[in-house]
């Protein structure tokens, strides 16, 4: 009973938890039930006891006032997954050899782009023993020099870009489409974990046909990363009159 009460109370608030409050909660439940607790905790939410020791630590270092020493960090330094190309050397050799025979542009110069897709990247990245995410590979572009600015300078392409609004994904017609379906797959089951989650979605199914694939992302990515002024400044970058923060295009720069 315990068991099943606390994977009730974890599926509902997990959406709500950074990893800090995840495992600080954990570690609660698991000292109220005293002996035990850590192994019916675990079994419930999926965690790993190391993780709900790590929260009654912190629980344990709570100063004088009653609050919990924040220093800023969710995991202790030099924790945390390494990044995927450090777990895996050959992916960015890998992604290369891929993007060699059609990227375009001078060899020898800074200017680097390719017709692939991301999604095309990353769908022969994994089907070659390199499993990755489209955003990886965009981050990996990235890091190797490709630049939608300079595709722009060497085509002479005008660029139109456009995002959605924050909260709008609601209006998406793929979305609607498709979670629907899993909305009523997983209904009734308690989603007591992410592993739970990408396999409940994976196996949606409907007499029409639709399949949804789904995989769990286990990178880290760094957050707070803003863009300088200097790399603004060195956009030629035109913003429509209708919401320029949304909507915008990139021109080629003069000579």
């Amino acid at each position: 009973m315990l068991t099943e009460a606390v994977k009730t109370k974890f599926a509902a608030l997990d959406p709500l938890f950074d990893e800090r409050m995840r495992r600080r909660w954990a570690a609660v439940e698991a000292r109220q039930m005293g002996r035990g607790g850590i192994a019916c905790v675990a079994a419930a939410t999926g965690l790993s006891r190391t993780t709900i020791g790590a929260g009654l630590k912190e629980l344990d270092a709570t100063d004088a006032a009653g609050a919990p020493p924040d220093t800023g960090r969710l995991r202790r330094p030099g924790a945390g997954r390494k990044p995927l190309s450090a777990r895996d050397p050959k992916l960015t050799r890998a992604l290369e050899r891929l993007v060699d025979p059609v990227t375009r542009g001078d060899p020898m110069g800074p200017l680097l782009w390719t017709c692939s897709s991301a999604a095309r990247l990353a769908a022969n990245l994994s089907a070659g023993g390199h499993p990755v995410s489209e955003r990886t590979v965009n981050r990996l572009l990235h890091e190797l020099g490709y630049s939608l600015q300079k595709f722009a300078d060497a085509t002479g392409l005008r660029i139109s870009v456009c995002h959605f609004p924050p909260g709008t994904s609601k209006w998406n017609k793929i979305e609607h489409r498709m979670f629907c379906h899993i909305t009523e797959n997983w209904r009734g089951r308690p989603l007591v974990s992410r592993q739970v989650v990408v396999n409940l979605i994976g196996h949606t199914r409907t007499k029409s046909g639709l399949t949804i694939r789904s995989e769990l992302d286990e990178n880290s990515y760094p957050t707070g990363q803003a863009v300088s002024e200097e790399q603004m400044e060195a956009l030629n970058l035109r913003r429509d009159r209708f919401h320029g923060e949304w909507n915008y295009m990139l021109t080629p720069r003069q000579d």
